[in-house]
């Protein structure tokens, strides 16, 4: 079901992109008829053209959402079923690259690398919850102890038994691939300080307007042909000035670099669920600022991004986006929202993993519900029945039981 739901939503989104394309070609014949036919009505039919676009970017931006979900969710399914056959190269790969040759026991215990107790467990879906696994799996100090293992015990319990909760903050992760985003250029980006002149703002504004006048009322007035065509030239040549400036602080931001859109959907999870284990909670409060929820404030940024990432299209970058002095515009959007909740972005991320890295442990406690759970003593003591490695099959692992004291 998921994926002929996904292939439905790839050829609606074709459909829409093929849309998208046509309207830009509309737009143009339309300037070429409007200045050099001198027709009035294809004025008419550029505003309407425009607003079209506009529209389909946003229907556009829904649907590739909603296939990556569909994808995502099937993928959470195939894994798992995966982690129970040990099927190593249906898993993410990616964890050699926490491997220390100077850490105490990761090598021996096979902690990191393929075929690794990392590859088994791990089914988080940003970089900063893989870092949280990794370190949770390799952790050399005892910490709080046994304060904080019990803690996390408490919440991988409390979401070993939530299988819908971990099966929407995977779908919600829409990632297709292996690759996980980094999200330091967006953390970069959200504490960083500067800004933009306030003269470029009044550019922004002032620059279409005029040559939005001149383009209808050049007729009237009497202008010719060739001095219309020459503001819009000049007026497209300093929008792409002006967007090239802007670029770095926009693609920092881009859904495509930041993936914004699916750290959202993931909090909102989160934010939403009924945890019963204190840490758990502890890290729903986390995610807040202020009196908005750190889902609504990211819904924020998302829709700014959307308006952003129109600028993927050559055409509209390259001829709509600077008539209309779009880069401008979303610049100034995006530095609002830094001022207001920038601050709280690393603490929302960090929490996000913390969450997905006790998902991936409670998913593998449901699917293995016959293992033990370790309890834990201040002696130093180690009393095992039937002690076995995790990374072998069921049918091939021989149990073992070991006990370690302090002679008395």
């Amino acid at each position: 079901m998921r994926s002929r739901e996904a292939a439905l939503l790839e050829g609606r989104a074709r459909v829409i992109g093929t849309a998208r394309l046509a309207l830009a070609v509309i737009a143009l014949v339309s300037i070429g008829a409007f200045v050099w036919g001198r027709l009035g009505w294809a004025s008419w039919v550029l505003a309407g053209d425009v607003i079209a676009f506009l529209g389909l970017v946003v229907v556009h931006s829904r649907v590739h959402e909603a296939k990556e979900r569909a994808s995502a969710a099937l993928r959470f399914h195939q894994r798992g079923l995966a982690r129970l056959d040990h099927k190593w190269d249906a898993l993410s790969s990616t964890s050699a690259r926490f491997q220390s040759p100077d850490h105490p026991f990761a090598a021996d215990l096979d902690i990191f690398g393929h075929g690794s107790l990392m590859q088994l467990v791990d089914a988080t879906e940003t970089r900063f919850g893989e870092e949280r696994l990794a370190k949770l799996l390799s952790q050399e100090g005892p910490g709080a102890w046994p304060r904080d293992v019990l803690a996390r015990q408490e919440a991988v319990r409390d979401l070993a038994g939530r299988t819908a909760f971990r099966e929407a903050l995977a779908t919600a992760g829409g990632v297709l691939a292996d690759e996980k985003p980094d999200p330091a250029p967006l953390l970069r980006w959200a504490e960083g300080s500067g800004g933009i002149a306030q003269a470029t703002r009044l550019l922004g504004w002032g620059l279409p307007l005029v040559t939005l006048a001149i383009i209808v009322l050049g007729s009237v007035v009497g202008l010719r042909p060739g001095v219309v065509a020459l503001v819009v030239v000049v007026q497209i040549a300093i929008g792409i000035a002006i967007g090239v400036r802007l670029t770095p602080m926009l693609s920092a931001a881009s859904a495509r670099e930041s993936s914004v859109t699916r750290w959202r959907s993931m909090i909102a999870a989160i934010e939403v669920e009924p945890f019963e284990a204190p840490l758990l909670k502890k890290l729903q409060q986390r995610l807040a600022a202020g009196k908005r929820k750190a889902s609504e404030e990211i819904a924020a940024l998302e829709r700014i991004v959307g308006f952003v990432d129109a600028r993927r299209n050559e055409v509209f970058r390259l001829l709509i986006g600077p008539l209309l002095m779009w880069d401008v515009h979303c610049a100034f959007a995006l530095l609002r929202w830094r001022a207001r909740v920038g601050g709280h972005v690393r603490a929302w991320l960090d929490a996000l993993g913390e969450v997905e890295a006790l998902a991936s442990l409670a998913g593998f406690a449901f699917e293995h519900p016959t293992f033990t759970w370790p309890e834990l003593t201040t002696e130093p003591l180690l009393d095992a029945r039937a002690l076995g490695h995790p990374l072998l099959p069921e049918d091939r692992r021989v149990g073992n039981d070991v006990r370690l004291a302090v002679a008395g």
